[in-house]
């Protein structure tokens, strides 16, 4: 079951969560994923670009919380979880808006879980880097240059879209219930190279 909407919509985003909930009859995780960037000179980065990048990387994401905690904080339990980037320490993902929407979901998390711990919801992210994704193929489309990328990571290879579903999984669990406020960077050792 899905139900399409806009993240960057406070009403659909209501509205989403409402229909989940009368569903499903609860929201217990909440895993906020919508992102988008793009490569490109910060000279070429246009104002409504600008806005894009920020509105569906930064006030989306505040805009889906803030609708699911509503829900959260009645049943005095929950999880979010935020899918960051690396890019958000590094600088790098794409054109200036992407690390800077994502540097502000880091503080988000940080504001969130001293807000919402005390109401039993745990608030964290998962900030990866050069995982194998679309994303990654659109930005670099040339397998031969992707190899490039495994050079810069002492693992030896890209991540893969599971490494970060395991670590959301974990956060999602009861195992993970002293966990909160944190950026927890998924890069295979590359950021801080």
């Amino acid at each position: 079951m899905s139900y399409p909407g806009d993240v960057t919509s406070p009403t659909e985003m209501d509205d989403l969560c409402s229909k989940t909930i009368e569903h499903f009859g609860s929201i217990d995780v909440l895993v906020n994923s919508a992102g988008f960037t793009k490569p490109g000179k910060t000279e070429d980065v246009t104002v409504d670009l600008w806005k894009k990048g920020i509105e569906v990387n930064l006030s989306g994401a505040f805009f889906v919380s803030q609708a699911v905690l509503k829900h959260m904080v009645l049943r005095g339990k929950g999880r979010i979880i935020y899918i960051g980037s690396a890019g958000s320490i590094s600088g790098g993902g794409g054109c200036a808006f992407y690390p800077t929407a994502k540097a502000g979901i880091n503080g988000l998390v940080r504001l969130l879980s001293k807000e919402f711990a005390p109401k039993g919801i745990t608030v964290n992210a998962v900030l990866p880097a050069l995982i194998m994704t679309d994303l990654l193929k659109e930005r670099e489309p040339d397998p031969e240059k992707q190899k490039d990328f495994i050079k810069r990571i002492p693992v030896g290879r890209l991540g893969l879209p599971e490494d970060v579903a395991y670590l959301a999984m974990f956060l999602a669990s009861d195992y993970a219930s002293f966990i909160t406020g944190q950026n927890i960077v998924i890069d295979g050792g590359s950021t801080f190279r």
